[in-house]
């Protein structure tokens, strides 16, 4: 039985305990580990630490005589007890076999288990902890990994720098849960959009297509792979938010078939920049943010011609009049390629195709839906 002693802490009705755990403790794998999401572990909500931070802290620890005081949370999700005692601290207990999950400050304890590897004098330094146990705030057994990936993605999304977007795969489960209300704008403002647009790329990724296996999952093989999930799920934003046409409320399946259809198209009118990607940026994500954006006002052209069904030939005929989306314009030394990666870039991009789209004519000035 794993024992330490630990202070309670109260918030909002809700438990959670600070101590300190000894360094050789934290860095036992088989012991304390992040709940790291795969194919095989889709609950999952943490990616595969990063080697050169966890260089960067063992490097700080080793060389300076600073502290580090920010505690690392941790998770508890099973029998976990508390002894309280005096003047406020307890114990708290678990059993030997209990996993401690790292919810927080795994490239910490990654870079002190490289530091220790390297001189074992660092293996009892105490590290501050907060641990959470999830399996009390959880109303039901299968909601505990639930509360705790909501409690990372919190800490993470009201931070800057830390990318949380694997994570935000539990958006839609903070709105099954009705838990909106509860949680900062910072968390719930990309709830409305974000599951779907994730929805949206997962289809694509795993159907027949120009996408098929070219968008690289979370901890996932990036060989072969041309964009992030994370990037492409968020180029589709315009997509899957636009009112005006209604597409916020055509279900995911719907919007990946019109957009399987588009890149269908394009690849049909610049053959080149597809067979050989690597050389063009038209399937990185330049082109993903640039053309799904672009994407929109070509379907509100389709739209006002009275297009109703949106086949890959129906693109093309727009496409084919857009000298700016043949492979000439996407290839690495090419304009698209030297402009830079990034939001101004892209708008740059955007607004030229957008230049040339404008001597593209409407025939009706009312938009008609769309059907597959």
């Amino acid at each position: 039985m794993m024992k330490l002693q630990a202070i309670e802490v109260n918030q909002n009705g809700k438990r959670i305990f600070i101590g300190k755990i000894p360094a050789e403790t934290l860095i036992d794998a088989s012991r304390c580990r992040a709940d790291l999401w795969d194919s095989s572990n889709p609950s999952g909500y943490q990616r595969k630490n990063v080697p050169s931070r966890e260089a960067s802290f063992a490097n700080y620890v080793m060389t300076s005589k600073r502290v580090f005081p920010v505690p690392v949370i941790l998770s508890v999700r099973h029998n976990l007890s508390f002894k309280p005692g005096q003047d406020g601290v307890g114990v708290l207990s678990f059993p030997d076999n209990e996993i401690i999950y790292q919810v927080d400050g795994q490239h910490r304890i990654g870079g002190l288990r490289k530091l220790i590897s390297i001189d074992g004098k660092f293996s009892d330094i105490d590290v501050p902890v907060v641990i959470l146990p999830p399996g009390e705030w959880a109303e039901k057994p299968e909601k505990i990994v639930f509360e705790e990936a909501l409690q990372f993605y919190t800490i993470n999304k009201t931070q800057k720098g830390v990318r949380s977007d694997l994570a935000a795969r539990f958006l839609g489960k903070i709105k099954d849960e009705g838990l909106v209300e509860e949680l900062p704008k910072e968390i719930t403002r990309a709830i409305e959009w974000l599951p779907k647009a994730i929805q949206v790329t997962e289809l694509l990724n795993e159907s027949e297509g120009i996408w098929q296996n070219k968008i690289i999952k979370p901890n996932g093989e990036r060989k072969g792979k041309l964009v992030s999930e994370g990037a492409f799920s968020d180029s589709l934003r315009p997509i899957v938010t636009n009112e005006s046409l209604n597409l916020q409320a055509a279900e995911a399946g719907q919007l990946a078939e019109y957009v399987a259809r588009f890149w269908q198209a394009l690849k049909n009118n610049s053959p080149e920049a597809f067979e050989s990607p690597e050389d063009y940026v038209i399937q990185k994500t330049t082109g993903a943010y640039v053309l799904h954006s672009f994407l929109v006002s070509i379907l509100a052209i389709l739209s006002r011609n009275k297009v109703k069904k949106l086949t890959i030939e129906a693109f093309q005929e727009i496409i084919s009049q857009i000298p700016e989306l043949g492979s000439t314009f996407w290839h690495i030394k090419g304009y698209a390629g030297s402009v830079g990666t990034n939001r101004k870039s892209f708008k740059l991009l955007e607004e030229k195709l957008q230049e040339r789209l404008k001597k593209i004519k409407a025939t009706h000035k009312e938009v008609v839906p769309f059907e597959l």
